[in-house]
């Protein structure tokens, strides 16, 4: 309770503070110019940057999965064993969802050509259409 003001004196000035806390109204231009300026720091930090050995890596990782999927597939007759591999198999396919949701940002290559020829690899693989991946 503030001193020397009843209880409902109190309840008056709520609004007030409230107004004090919130943000003024920015105009679109405003949010635009805080925006960019916030880009370019992002930028100038290089956190933008491709990061193509994280790629090289995660193609390596992506490859020997579905390598070995595919060897345990054929080589093998016991039924628990195909259950585990079934469950490999399904951490690698997300594995590939993940490479093919970076694929669809554009972040993997510096080309467009080159994530869309990617995207179409890694979603013929997935059974996915790459251009109807954004719909899902």
């Amino acid at each position: 309770m503030i001193s020397g003001k009843g209880p409902y004196d109190a309840l008056v000035m709520v609004p007030e503070m409230l107004t004090k806390l919130r943000s003024p109204m920015q105009s679109a231009a405003e949010y635009g110019k805080e925006f960019a300026a916030l880009r370019d720091l992002i930028k100038d930090a290089g956190l933008m940057k491709k990061q193509r050995f994280f790629y090289v890596l995660q193609y390596i990782w992506v490859a020997s999965l579905l390598t070995l999927n595919i060897f345990i597939l054929f080589s093998t007759r016991n039924l628990f064993v195909v259950f585990l591999n079934a469950a490999l198999l399904s951490f690698t396919f997300g594995q590939i969802g993940m490479l093919l949701h970076d694929l669809g940002h554009q972040q993997v290559f510096s080309k467009k050509w080159k994530n869309t020829l990617q995207g179409y690899m890694y979603g013929f693989i997935l059974g996915l259409s790459f251009p109807c991946y954004w719909l899902i």
